[in-house]
């Protein structure tokens, strides 16, 4: 009886010593991001001049304690084309979700290319990185370049070819020197022609 109390005794200082020094806190969660981006894809008709395109996002902080989050979204594409998130930086207190744009500039005369366009974002808690995520990939296609119709290469064999204004400058000159050619044709048809009739009228008076 005597062991048995004395067994029970040791356990309950056991215990007691136990709860005197705390243990370990359980670690916070680890926050999560997550990118979703839309449409899959896009086309444009191909243009001399630059265009733009515009895609839709979601980014998601979850598994996040209750605390102040910033997050920074850069937009990543290939070929190397302007493109940039609009809003770039958000605040989140706790898990949360935003949407953000995705502005992508296809460059002029950009014919039969493919762009393949995403996201790289970053969580950071009091200045230290504690999250981070990489979209998957949308694509913008830019179709087959038209034929430009300031570039025509007509004219004829003397003139060469011309662009669309040195062409009515030249057509200009060549009317110039063709009227002038007739004028002195004509001219010169009017002067033989008063010449014989003087030369005719005065035979006629030594007769």
């Amino acid at each position: 009886m005597r062991l048995l109390a004395l067994s029970l005794a040791v356990v309950l200082v056991l215990s007691l010593l136990a709860g005197a020094f705390p243990t370990d806190a359980a670690p916070n969660p680890k926050p999560t991001l997550s990118v979703e981006l839309g449409p899959a894809e896009q086309a444009l008709n191909a243009s001399y001049d630059p265009q733009e395109a515009t895609f839709s996002g979601r980014i998601t902080l979850g598994n996040a304690p209750y605390a102040k989050y910033e997050v920074f979204l850069d937009a990543c594409n290939n070929p190397g084309w302007a493109a940039s998130c609009t809003p770039d930086y958000l605040t989140f207190w706790g898990a949360g979700s935003a949407e953000f744009t995705i502005n992508v500039t296809a460059p002029g005369r950009a014919s039969g290319q493919t762009c393949r366009i995403w996201v790289e974002s970053r969580a950071t808690y009091e200045d230290v990185d504690v999250a981070g995520n990489i979209s998957g990939s949308v694509y913008l296609t830019v179709g087959k370049l038209p034929e430009n119709p300031n570039n025509t290469n007509t004219g004829t064999q003397f003139f060469g070819g011309v662009s669309s204004g040195s062409g009515t400058l030249a057509v200009m000159l060549a009317a110039v020197v063709i009227f002038l050619v007739i004028g002195f044709i004509l001219g010169f048809v009017v002067w033989r022609w008063r010449r014989r009739k003087k030369t005719g009228n005065s035979g006629d008076g030594g007769q």
